[in-house]
């Protein structure tokens, strides 16, 4: 019996699929139905609910990676990779991390049609087991992911996951995390005597010798699908002896 396999264009039309379907709706009027919870990819005229907070974040993120001169970036909890690619156009050879499989099926589709050769998909599950599995890089995104380490691991657990991320951070760690919205499930602990001001100090803290800068409040989706603003930050490393 004579052996079959399906050629490029078999795969790209499964791809393509797998695409259609891990991204459902996409019509603006049923999102609003069944809000999706991926980011935009213009690139692949992919629409988004965070579209907006997304945009509003990366016009922050920009500058601060340019004046850190950033060559490589972790982007962490990517979803589908908007500010992954972000960095990709920018020059910067970026690592997305995610564990979802919609949201990696998601991202890995967009680097090959977008035919990125800077980019790297990496699927796997942040946890104190593999944070060290971990690259250095230059730059790395930690948003809003804290929150879910410590609802799944407790606040200790969290803060040190956190601590061994700046430890592989080179030049600037952008951070921002749920904030008062979160429901107790979650585990937060109490940030006052506001979130700005309990952040700051936290960073500072956990990120040695970092200098803590605001990058201003932006857009967010609270889990309630409320709207709501969090916080954004970098910790910029002080010195100029940085990590391998």
């Amino acid at each position: 019996m004579e052996r079959t396999s399906s050629g490029p264009d078999a795969n790209a039309l499964i791809d393509w699929l797998r695409f259609r379907l891990d991204t459902f709706p996409r019509s603006r009027r049923f999102q609003r139905l069944v809000p999706p919870d991926h980011q935009a990819l213009p690139w692949l005229d992919l629409p988004g609910k965070r579209a907006g907070g997304s945009d509003s974040r990366w016009r922050a993120i920009a500058p601060v990676l340019d004046q850190a001169e950033a060559r490589t970036a972790l982007d962490l909890g990517c979803n589908v990779g908007y500010f992954t690619f972000k960095m990709a156009h920018a020059g910067i050879s970026t690592v997305g991390v995610e564990s979802h499989p919609t949201f990696y099926r998601t991202a890995l589709y967009a680097t090959r049609r977008l035919r990125l050769r800077n980019v790297g998909i990496l699927v796997l599950a942040l946890a104190p087991e593999t944070v060290g599995l971990l690259p250095g890089a230059d730059a790395v995104l930690f948003l809003a992911l804290w929150h879910h380490l410590v609802r799944s691991h407790g606040l200790d657990e969290a803060t040190s996951m956190l601590e061994a991320v700046w430890a592989r951070t080179r030049r600037v760690l952008v951070f921002e995390t749920g904030e008062d919205e979160m429901p107790p499930s979650y585990g937060l602990p109490r940030m006052t005597p506001d979130p700005t001001t309990w952040l700051t100090a936290f960073l500072a803290r956990t990120c040695e010798g970092a200098e803590v800068a605001h990058l201003g409040v932006h857009a967010a989706v609270a889990p309630d699908g409320t709207d709501c603003e969090r916080n954004l930050f970098a910790a910029v490393r002080r010195t100029s002896v940085v990590p391998r």
